[in-house]
């Protein structure tokens, strides 16, 4: 899919090939006729100059956007929006998905599957959007019910983490669902991949939401990616364009982000989630904002 950019200078390269191929203009760049020949020759340097910057932009983007998510799940971008119970729902699942990643709409432990299929329907949207669905698998075992739904629901993708993922993975893909799983090891990644799951995401020490690792991102992502050969992303402390790009220079397929998203106007609950101590977040034991937190405000300006 090209971008914006590349289209408008698409645009501007098919006007000044038009205004070329004008016979008049043409013909009078011939002696004795230097005015319309400088036209002519003017607009031909600005063809080139036009064919130049698009080569110049499409080898950026392929450069920089050549992922396993971009080029085997088609996204625009290598940005897949973690499940956010609570937060994170369909609304925000349905904005980051048209906006080129993929949303994903958290379901917590004691939501109902009433809840779960309102706020598929509102991520899939009249457009037939792409989404996904992001669980735990302590919920699931208690739960069983929640899987039924979110299966009915019938999305791109469903995480399942913080328990094994193993007993999810065939039913999952009979329905044609694939399934992501958070990591916080490198044992936990080897048993994923065993297990057969499609997408491990990193889990690091920065991470908000629930965060059971003792290892922060970086160190963690390059000890997973020696071991696996399943497409790896990155989650944790990741907040800004500079982050993505960290990220996949680290040799992520991508990035797995949530906290910079609680200042999109599309999330729902309170905006107080990260401000400080004494809210749900910070308040909850194993429960907190990433420590790309202080970012977020810049990201809805």
């Amino acid at each position: 899919m090209r971008s914006f950019w590349v289209e408008t200078l698409i645009v501007s390269f098919d006007s000044i090939e038009k205004s070329l191929q004008q016979p008049s203009l043409y013909l009078s760049c011939q002696p004795g006729t230097k005015v319309r020949c400088r036209q002519y020759q003017k607009r031909l340097s600005s063809l080139e100059d036009a064919t130049r910057k698009i080569n110049e932009v499409a080898a950026k983007e392929s450069i920089m956007l050549h992922t396993y998510l971009t080029t085997s799940w088609h996204f625009r971008y290598p940005i897949i929006g973690a499940p956010m119970a609570y937060v994170g729902r369909g609304r925000l699942a349905h904005a980051v998905s048209q906006a080129g990643g993929l949303g994903m709409i958290g379901i917590g432990s004691t939501e109902s599957v009433d809840f779960l299929a309102r706020e598929a329907a509102i991520a899939r949207g009249t457009d037939q959007t792409r989404f996904g669905i992001g669980m735990h698998a302590w919920a699931l075992e208690r739960r069983s019910d929640l899987l039924d739904a979110a299966i009915e629901a019938n999305p791109f993708l469903i995480s399942i983490s913080f328990g094994s993922p193993a007993p999810y993975v065939e039913r999952l893909h009979q329905y044609g669902i694939l399934l992501a799983t958070q990591v916080n090891t490198r044992v936990e990644a080897l048993q994923a991949e065993q297990a057969g799951v499609d997408l491990i995401v990193v889990q690091g020490t920065e991470a908000g939401g629930h965060v059971m690792g003792q290892v922060s991102m970086l160190p963690l992502l390059q000890a997973v990616l020696d071991a696996v050969q399943v497409p790896v992303l990155a989650a944790g402390g990741i907040a800004s364009p500079r982050g993505v790009a960290a990220a996949l220079a680290a040799g992520a397929e991508g990035v797995w982000v949530g906290t910079a998203l609680l200042a999109s106007q599309h999330r729902a609950g309170s905006s107080t989630y990260c401000a400080g101590p004494g809210n749900r977040y910070h308040s909850h034991p194993r429960v907190r904002c990433s420590a790309g937190a202080g970012l977020a405000p810049a990201v809805s300006r």
